[in-house]
């Protein structure tokens, strides 16, 4: 009868890319050089290396890889404006008798990504005041890093829509953020002046 010999030679990739898709979700499309399933899981950036045991138990996963085309594995439940890095695991799809080989990425395979973040920030505004007649000073505070202009307009006169150009033409702005320029300590009153 017929002899089939095992295959003892893991999957390998033959292509690696991410996208940033939303702000709680990562994907990795990968093909492989045979039909096999890749696992996937998302760690934050700098920490340890998951075992191979530890990306199987994340189970996010897709068993529809192969050299025919690439397959996508989705990581879920993330958090929003995050740095990870994402290692994945890939092991063979062969038949009877079932004999598991597979290859997880090596440092330098490995991903680095940032989930995206599409949610404004929160502004507050703390204080406005106007201590002499040529100038309008503006506190604010954000929750998150981020730049905030102003721009006045003299009530009732026609100054056209108010949009974001028109805002950003005064040129009068702070940064919110990590240090000063760009940036600041956010949750922190910031002045535009």
């Amino acid at each position: 009868g017929e002899v089939v010999t095992l295959d003892q030679t893991p999957p390998t990739w033959t292509a690696i890319s991410h996208t940033q898709y939303s702000e709680t979700q990562l994907l990795m499309t990968m093909t492989l050089d045979e039909t096999g399933t890749i696992w996937c899981m998302p760690v934050r950036r700098d920490f340890a290396e998951p075992s191979i045991n530890e990306i199987l138990q994340n189970n996010e996963y897709n068993t529809a890889c192969g050299a025919s085309g690439a397959c996508t594995v989705t990581m879920q439940g993330l958090q929003p404006k995050t740095e990870y890095d994402i290692w994945c695991y890939a092991e063979d799809d062969n038949v009877y008798p079932q004999r598991p080989n597979g290859r997880k990425f090596t440092p330098a395979q490995k991903v680095t990504a940032s989930t995206l973040d599409t949610s404004p920030p929160i502004l507050t505004i703390v204080s406005a005041e106007s201590p002499i007649s040529t100038d309008i000073r503006i506190k604010v505070r954000m929750e998150e890093p981020g730049t905030v202009w102003c721009n006045s307009f003299v009530h009732g006169t026609s100054y056209g829509t108010i949009d974001f150009d028109s805002i950003a033409a005064g040129n009068y702005y702070a940064y919110v953020g990590l240090g000063l320029e760009p940036g600041g300590p956010i949750n922190r009153n910031v002045e535009v002046i």
